[in-house]
């Protein structure tokens, strides 16, 4: 293969991952077609939508290089947060205003500090996530748990489509902070080769921080999602969305810092992990999400693997 060749081939894992892709959505629509699945649109926007900022989150720390542990535990203190704020009798809307803003400060104060410890202190992001991980989970004793009496519909419909339009808005400024800031491009020279990043003078603690500090303002958003879909506060929780977010970013193609791997194709994937959840818990494997979701993210990334040495 020439060199020309070489840069126009799809990259390591992209390929497959789009394979996978397929696969999903043609089994989906086999599954519809048969009448083993009903269609439920409301449950795929909300579904997609929650996972869908958690997706991006992660799409834009592994541009670092980086594999984040921690956003689950910060968002599950997030709705025990909204939770002990509802049942104090702050109303709905005005509980959301309010706690979306402190959620903002609390996970851009975490990221930034996770970002700091990894940039300037060097501590490796699987160390620093994992222990970041346990402090938030047991900021509370790990058996309280707050479960609200409102209607879940009710209040999901009246912010389905702007959350739906907020994730696209989203999607779409992530892509410009890529492919047209100086910081998107920067983050993706650190993922690259972060010591060749310092020596052309790239301030990489500032990106590094900042880029963990706007991944946490997707991941409150997300935590938000959780909470009207589900009216149910705990400090340990949900961490099935790590696994989710994680095949996800695998089925964009986004394992080990590929560059190409853009904000569409994160929503797109998102969708995917959630057609494959709902065709497992079809077919009575609901034990096995997790199990299928871990032999994606394996998948993907020795098919890249296998990319890179044919590439070299």
């Amino acid at each position: 293969m020439t060199k020309n060749e070489k840069k126009c081939a799809a990259p390591p894992g992209q390929r497959f991952a789009l394979l996978l892709n397929l696969g999903i959505w043609c089994l989906y629509s086999i599954a519809l077609a048969r009448g083993q699945l009903n269609w439920n649109p409301l449950y795929l926007l909300r579904q997609t939508t929650t996972l869908g900022f958690f997706v991006l989150g992660v799409g834009m720390e592994m541009t670092l290089g980086d594999i984040d542990l921690c956003f689950m535990a910060q968002a599950s203190v997030g709705t025990l947060l909204l939770a002990k704020l509802f049942l104090i009798g702050v109303p709905l809307p005005g509980m959301l205003l309010v706690m979306l803003l402190v959620m903002l400060l609390f996970q851009c104060c975490v990221g930034a500090f996770r970002g700091w410890l990894s940039a300037r202190l060097h501590v490796p992001t699987l160390v620093s996530s994992f222990a970041m991980a346990q402090i938030l989970s047991n900021l509370y004793s790990s058996d309280e748990a707050l479960l609200l009496d409102f209607s879940l519909n009710r209040h999901f419909r009246a912010v389905q489509t702007p959350a739906a339009v907020l994730l696209s808005l989203c999607a779409v400024g992530l892509h410009v902070f890529w492919k047209k800031t100086y910081w998107g491009k920067y983050s993706m020279a650190i993922g690259e080769n972060r010591a060749e990043a310092e020596r052309s003078g790239i301030d990489t603690v500032r990106v590094i921080t900042v880029v963990y500090a706007l991944a946490s303002v997707l991941f409150s958003l997300g935590t938000v999602m959780i909470f009207l879909v589900a009216p149910y506060g705990s400090s340990n929780r949900n961490t099935d969305y790590i696994y989710q977010s994680l095949a996800a970013v695998c089925l964009a193609g986004g394992l080990q810092n590929d560059r190409t791997c853009k904000a569409a194709q994160l929503l797109i994937a998102a969708i995917s992990t959630v057609l494959l959840r709902q065709l497992l818990t079809a077919f009575g494997m609901t034990s096995y999400e997790i199990i299928v979701e871990g032999f994606v993210i394996l998948l993907v990334f020795f098919a890249q693997q296998n990319g890179k040495k044919e590439q070299t």
